[in-house]
């Protein structure tokens, strides 16, 4: 049973970078934040509304054998949804699809750069993502699976992966304290594709801490598809019967449909796995942070745009910075399915975790040995 403790600045096991993690699982000391949270106005001040940026990426993979269906049409929603109901200005947000500019690897980097330069205080940033993902072993060990979860850009297979460090590195670290940024990914093995220190456990309505969080000042949240072990699905369908992600497809219909003024965190999350119940997903959204909050009261944060008296700034609730390191994890990579085509394209490529290699060998063996009968 892992140590849980009630309070944020509680006693947290294990120091930093070179601390000594060789402790059993039962005295690392990750803490739980439960509500009711920290005083409605405590860590808020109220601040004049800064820069809106936005970065929405979507990628079919057309003409490949892991083609997708409904990731451009997420970014068209996402883009409607910011624009027509949150009042998000169209020069404010970068678009990267196949239709368009193309989500490539280098691309992709870059437009994480440009998301990023010049955060200051009281800035609103966004991010979407809405394509395949995968994973790759964490040769430092500090994923609670072992593993890093992956971003698939349009060219992964000559490009590369991109990585949940390399975001962390490139979004998370670059941001300073007062900045709120919001990211949606739609993907496959997402439910900790940021590195965020804080996961919400909706059933007990508190915030869980990671074995070895990372903890930086800016205010952060991801919503994700699925759990680090599960698959998201792109089956969806939008009010207009066109395909698209089950989770934006959710996320989409729940933000058209309801005053942003009254949408809480907690609401959003209830409505999100409702839906997915409702339409026989078996995926779980994820939402994390980089500092616990009172999920039942706060509002989404791409707040709308003409209601700015609401826009605050969150200032840092973590009381030290950098990375606890508690314990070190082995990697547990998931076995892909026999006949799913991007585990092969990760094949063809050297991509798989090593530990799966020889099981996808025998996979193409059997399916090369079938194809010829």
């Amino acid at each position: 049973m892992k140590q849980l403790m009630k309070c944020l600045g509680g006693g947290g096991g294990g120091g930093h970078g070179d601390s000594d993690a060789s402790g059993d699982e039962g005295t690392l000391g990750k803490r739980v934040h439960a509500l009711p949270a920290l005083d409605g106005t405590e860590g808020y001040r109220s601040c004049t509304p800064g820069r809106y940026k936005g970065l929405l990426i979507g990628i079919n993979y057309r003409g490949t054998k892991a083609e997708l269906k409904g990731c451009i049409n997420d970014v068209h929603n996402i883009y409607s949804v910011l624009t027509e109901r949150f009042g998000w200005h169209p020069n404010s947000l970068h678009v990267l699809t196949e239709d368009g500019t193309p989500p490539t690897h280098d691309n992709i980097l870059r437009e994480m750069d440009w998301l990023a330069a010049g955060a200051a205080p009281g800035d609103t940033l966004f991010m979407a993502y809405s394509g395949h993902g995968s994973q790759q072993e964490d040769p430092e060990g500090f994923e609670e699976d072992g593993m890093n979860d992956t971003l698939l850009p349009l060219d992964f297979q000559r490009s590369g992966m991109v990585t949940d460090d390399i975001i962390f590195e490139k979004l998370v670290q670059r941001m300073p304290e007062g900045v709120s940024l919001t990211c949606i990914i739609d993907a496959c093995h997402s439910g900790t594709a940021m590195d965020l220190p804080w996961k919400w456990v909706r059933h007990n309505n508190e915030w869980q801490e990671e074995t070895n969080p990372f903890f930086c000042r800016p205010d952060i949240c991801m919503i994700s598809g699925c759990e680090d072990h599960a698959t998201s699905s792109d089956g969806g369908e939008d009010r207009y019967g066109r395909r698209g992600g089950a989770l934006t497809t959710s996320l989409v219909e729940i933000l058209t449909t309801t005053d942003p003024m009254h949408l809480t965190y907690d609401g959003l999350m209830d409505g999100l796995i409702e839906s997915m119940k409702a339409n026989s997903f078996k995926q779980r959204p994820q939402l994390s942070s980089m500092q616990p909050f009172d999920a039942c009261t706060r509002l989404f944060a791409p707040i709308n745009l003409n209601n700015q008296y609401a826009t605050v700034v969150t200032t840092n609730r973590n009381p030290e910075m950098g990375r606890i390191f508690r314990k070190r994890f082995k990697a547990k990579p998931r076995p892909h399915g026999q006949n799913d085509p991007l585990a092969q394209m990760l094949a063809e490529s050297g991509m798989l975790p090593k530990v799966l290699e020889k099981n996808m060998d025998t996979i193409c063996a059997v399916l090369a040995k079938a194809a010829k009968y």
